[in-house]
């Protein structure tokens, strides 16, 4: 599996969150390396919550199963040590360490518009996001 795939992994962890993600990747470790890693060294570099996090999830999780099952999806996903990830997210206090997307990532010109709703949006909210979304990118808006 690419690394891509295990960095898809290291996001899914519950625990995880994105500075602690890229300060490991920062270190040099790739994500690859540490779901290969031995149990001592996890425990050594993570705090011992997120450390068990990580074991249990590496041991329960068939994760090129999931990898591939996102790749099927039409989703995909830019992390942050990726070349086309967005320069200006990079510059944030607290940048994500995975964007996933449908289409294509906005350009790096242009005005973009953030839609950003509740997790169980009514069926009304859905509508206007979409109607909101279309009418903007239909405009020459990037719609993030």
């Amino acid at each position: 599996m690419e690394e891509k795939g295990y960095r898809y992994g290291l996001h899914k962890v519950p625990g995880i969150g994105n500075k602690t993600a890229i300060s490991l990747l920062q270190k040099g470790i790739s994500a690859r390396e540490l779901f290969e890693m031995k149990e001592e060294r996890i425990k050594a570099l993570l705090l011992s919550m997120q450390a068990q996090a990580f074991l249990d999830y590496r041991q329960k999780t068939d994760l090129e199963k999931e990898y591939e099952k996102l790749q099927r999806s039409g989703i995909k996903m830019v992390t942050f040590f990726d070349r086309d990830y967005p320069a200006g997210l990079k510059k944030i206090e607290d940048p994500p360490f995975v964007l996933y997307y449908l289409g294509k990532l906005p350009q790096k010109e242009g005005v973009s518009l953030a839609i950003i709703g509740a997790r169980e949006c009514s069926a009304y909210g859905s509508a206007m996001a979409a109607a909101f979304g279309r009418g903007a990118a239909f405009a020459g808006i990037n719609v993030v």
